[in-house]
């Protein structure tokens, strides 16, 4: 019914686009916000500062965006609802299998990692969310949750196990038995360092999830533009179109 709306020029393709694209903008950002709401301060607000809760909002905020941008990206340049209901998911894995977090960078194929990764908005996403999150949290470990050693006579366990500390992190205590027992963490910027994932980038990763989510709606105006106001001649339909003709005259002389 919209297609025929422009095709029959009742909206200029621009009006149109602009509709399409802000009418869905408000009830996404609404339902975001419940989702934030029942999702963030139960399990994992409390925890965290002002900032994190913030930042995490606004973040989920652009999550929102991305995927409203990202469906209809898909939309306008996608034949019919058939064809687009099978790229949304191909896309959608390469989203999520590549982000870093699902799998972590060091175990993703170099061939994947070296561009798939970077060029990935989930990795920003995610990225500025959990380093923010996680930012100077303590670690407590769990009792078997220990690496437990003795240390070499004469020395103390936080002595003998200061260097390692000071290069791979983790904290050292006391145990029973004159055992030393290793926490591999001492708080959640050690631990998120592990996935590549770092505090320092926080408004980075905002910066370059707010450019996807214009790039997704830059894909839906010119994507529209093309549709309805330039004429691209398709080679696979002119071939069918030709042998369909052609068919059509042998049965005339026929």
């Amino acid at each position: 019914m919209a297609f025929s709306c422009l095709d029959l020029e009742i909206y200029s393709w621009f009006a149109f686009t602009t509709a399409a694209v802000l009418v869905d903008i408000p009830y996404s950002l609404v339902a975001g916000s419940i989702y934030f709401v029942c999702w963030w301060f139960p399990g994992i607000g409390y925890h965290v500062g002002s900032f994190a809760s913030g930042y995490n909002f606004i973040m989920i905020m652009v999550f929102e965006l991305y995927y409203v941008s990202f469906g209809q990206a898909i939309a306008s340049f996608a034949n019919n609802e058939l064809f687009a209901s099978l790229l949304v998911p191909m896309f959608f894995i390469f989203v999520i299998c590549f982000c870093g977090t699902v799998v972590p960078p060091a175990a993703i194929p170099t061939f994947w990692r070296s561009w798939v990764y970077w060029a990935n908005p989930f990795h920003y996403m995610l990225e500025g969310m959990v380093g923010v999150a996680a930012h100077n949290l303590p670690v407590v470990c769990g009792v078997n949750e220990f690496a437990r050693f003795l240390p070499p006579p004469g020395q103390s366990c936080q002595s003998y196990v200061a260097p390692y500390i000071a290069q791979a992190g983790g904290y050292v205590q006391n145990g029973t038995g004159g055992l030393c027992e290793l926490c591999q963490y001492a708080n959640g910027n050690e631990y998120s360092s592990r996935l590549s994932i770092y505090y320092k980038n926080d408004w980075r990763d905002f910066g370059i999830s707010l450019l996807f989510v214009a790039f997704n709606f830059a894909v839906v105006y010119l994507s529209t533009y093309l549709r309805f106001k330039v004429t691209l001649r398709n080679p696979v339909k002119d071939l069918f179109a030709k042998r369909k003709a052609k068919q059509g005259k042998k049965i005339e002389k026929d």
